[in-house]
């Protein structure tokens, strides 16, 4: 019985009630009420700075994801203003979080701090549950009033001072792996905050360890296009079919303590992971993916098979970030096909007797660090020689999507 008066799967706090919303800057007092977080750590992006007066400026980071205003008459001098994009430390955060410098500057006037959103980012979620947070010095993430603009896709609040900021998700619907093989499964589950959905976002309160969404509160789990969705309560898992499909499109709808209705809906897609190659513009050859890709020293390695000193194997080296890139072939980026007799490699000569070349062509990853489980890319190599004869070249192009070692 208790359950249904509680949101998520947590005690209800013992402590009295604010009576008022309080002021950011004062919320710093009342930080033992939330969970202390690590602060997050900056990223390889570019930081993006300027330098503002007193008669105001904007500034946008270098993903354009964060706008920072500074009105007139909000500093008195000349600042140094950056933006550093950092790991995202908010139990309930959406994408990266931001460090806003100088740490702890205070403005004379309220600035504006814009949080752009996208497709992504709203997988799983709904506008207004959308919510702006800061850290506070004790670790603590507090949310913050805001407004949004589902026009512009943006979302928009009022601060007099610096620190570590976050977009988050007061109620999402999580898939864990948005993008699984055929035949694959995911687990999803209803996330929210600790008191749901009263009123949506959450603000004037510090974060918590996002919870379970209590049962009660679910009505009815959807699937729309092929596979099978199992439900249990406030979780679920789904199967994709054992070929390729659109994506499909998982939904949820609550009815919360607040007597509205909500539906969140999360896609996934389903993907076939393989290996493809072609030699001279023939036929495409493709290859089960079963091995995945790992990333040593800098590189990327992958092939189609994890036996060693099988035939008929594929193997790719990519000297590129881990995010991905391109580059062109050479000891370090290179392409080996063993499909016996032929075997074909980035090497190759002219003549019999005259030196070993390099063929012309390239190796493209596509990896999203911090995002998808899996690496994809193509490769062409406009003049891969015969190992046992290497002055018999052949075009060599390809296709790969794998999946991340762990």
């Amino acid at each position: 019985m208790a359950m249904l008066f509680s949101a998520c799967h947590k005690p209800a706090s013992l402590k009295p009630e604010k009576s008022q919303l309080l002021k950011d800057q004062k919320m710093s007092a009342l930080s033992e009420e939330g969970d202390p977080m690590p602060e997050g750590t900056p990223d390889d992006t570019p930081i993006a700075e300027t330098s503002i007066g007193s008669a105001g400026g904007e500034l946008t980071s270098t993903d354009g994801k964060i706008k920072v205003t500074i009105p007139a008459g909000a500093l008195a001098t000349s600042q140094n203003i950056s933006i550093q994009r950092i790991s995202n430390t908010n139990p309930m955060g959406a994408n990266k979080g931001y460090r806003l410098l100088p740490h702890g500057l205070q403005f004379a006037q309220p600035v504006t701090i814009t949080f752009s959103y996208d497709e992504k980012t709203m997988n799983g979620t709904l506008p207004e549950a959308l919510g702006i947070a800061f850290q506070n010095d004790e670790g603590v993430w507090w949310a913050l009033p805001v407004v949004t603009d589902t026009a512009a896709k943006k979302v928009t609040v009022n601060t007099t001072h610096f620190s570590d900021w976050s977009l988050f998700k007061s109620m999402e619907l999580l898939v864990f792996l948005p993008k699984i093989p055929t035949s694959g499964s995911t687990p999803m589950y209803v996330f929210c905050d600790d008191d749901l959905l009263a009123p949506l976002p959450i603000a004037g309160k510090a974060i918590r360890e996002r919870q379970l969404a209590a049962e009660p509160y679910i009505v009815e789990w959807l699937l729309l296009g092929n596979g099978l969705l199992t439900p249990y309560g406030a979780e679920a898992i789904y199967t994709a079919a054992d070929y390729v499909t659109p994506p499909v499109t998982v939904s949820v709808e609550l009815s919360p303590k607040d007597g509205k209705q909500y539906i969140l809906k999360a896609k996934i897609e389903i993907v076939k992971l393989q290996m493809q190659v072609r030699v001279d513009g023939g036929a495409w050859k493709s290859y089960p993916a079963t091995k995945p890709a790992s990333y040593i020293d800098d590189s990327w390695y992958m092939q189609n098979v994890s036996r060693p000193g099988a035939w008929d194997l594929l193997y790719i080296t990519a000297k590129v970030p881990k995010s991905g890139g391109r580059a062109p072939l050479s000891d370090f980026n290179f392409v080996l096909w063993d499909n016996s007799p032929m075997k074909l490699g980035i090497y190759y000569k002219e003549t019999e007797l005259g030196p070993t070349l390099i063929s012309p062509g390239f190796i493209e990853v596509s990896a999203n660090e911090d995002e998808d489980q899996y690496i994809f890319g193509r490769f062409e190599v406009e003049k891969a020689g015969e190992t046992y004869n290497p002055t018999v070249t052949h075009k060599l192009e390809g296709f790969f999507h794998v999946m991340k070692a762990p």
